[in-house]
């Protein structure tokens, strides 16, 4: 299985950067999301990453995922 923490992403100014979990997990938990449900989104979200995907894209599909959850106040 692919280490999710060392793909390169690419940043909104070009610039390619490690995924970082901890970053995605942190900002879905200051959206209002709980750590259980932040858990489970920043792992569907490892399953998708391919080098070089965009940040735009990171945060478009995860908060998908948030607005999809039942009962999820959070990106509202």
């Amino acid at each position: 299985m692919k280490s999710s923490d060392q793909i390169l992403i690419t940043k909104a100014d070009g610039s390619e950067v490690p995924f970082s979990s901890d970053k995605l997990k942190r900002s879905l938990l200051n959206s209002g999301s709980n750590e259980d449900l932040a858990d489970s989104i920043v792992e569907a979200i490892q399953l998708q990453l391919h080098p070089g995907i965009s940040t735009k894209i990171i945060y478009h599909l995860a908060y998908k995922l948030l607005r999809e959850y039942p009962g999820s106040q959070a990106a509202k």
